[in-house]
């Protein structure tokens, strides 16, 4: 996994928790 892909998973998740 590249660094390009953690960072948008991460972002995804964290926005995730955020909406939850």
């Amino acid at each position: 996994m590249n660094d390009r892909s953690f960072y948008l998973f991460f972002v995804f998740w964290q926005v995730k928790k955020q909406k939850t």
